[in-house]
């Protein structure tokens, strides 16, 4: 659900490619969820697994 609540959180250059996550707004998005801060490690891991996957997937598409 994190990642996926992150959908709004790309970073994209001036010529419109997605760069990757705003990490700022994912550890807000772990606060507002209210993940102790003991878990946020291993999410902060999970969800920048999640995005080289989506970017590798972006990158595919593009080509």
């Amino acid at each position: 659900m994190l990642f996926l609540a992150m959908g709004t959180q790309w970073t994209v250059s001036a010529t419109g490619h997605a760069i990757g996550i705003n990490y700022v707004s994912l550890e807000s998005a772990m606060k507002l969820a209210n993940i102790k801060k003991k878990k946020r490690a291993s999410l902060f891991i999970d969800v920048r697994i999640m995005e080289s996957a989506a970017l590798d997937v972006y990158r595919e598409k593009q080509n």
